[in-house]
């Protein structure tokens, strides 16, 4: 379905929203790397090289929207899905800040296997 086993860098401060998101992940060979928090997520970003970054966007310590940039700014062709569950509506909602910022799709929470699956695929195949 995807070819080659991806490194899949999840970070959310919620460990049940990364736990969903490794059982639908890993059954596909996929290599799932956890951090709690965007300031954790950026030093395990390269080491070694994630394939696709999943970031929530509201989190304590570094959220989200600053560790996209910082992304970016280490590897401007990362892959990055952002999510959120406190998305406000129009251009100043997270999501749509995260899209802005270069995150090449969003999810909202709560998650849907099949919405993450294609999301996921998506972002792979770019």
């Amino acid at each position: 379905m995807y070819g080659t086993m991806a490194r899949i860098l999840v970070i959310d401060d919620d460990g049940l929203t990364r736990e969903i998101l490794k059982e639908i992940l890993s059954p596909l060979g996929h290599d799932i790397v956890e951090a709690r928090d965007g300031k954790e997520g950026v030093c395990c970003y390269l080491e070694p090289p994630s394939d696709l970054v999943i970031t929530d966007i509201v989190m304590p310590e570094e959220d989200g929207l600053e560790a996209i940039q910082e992304i970016y700014e280490k590897n401007p062709l990362a892959r990055v899905i952002a999510m959120t569950g406190f998305d406000g509506d129009g251009e100043m909602g997270y999501l749509a800040l995260a899209k802005k910022l270069g995150a090449s799709l969003t999810l909202k929470k709560p998650l849907h296997k099949d919405d993450v699956l294609s999301a996921v695929e998506t972002a792979l195949a770019h």
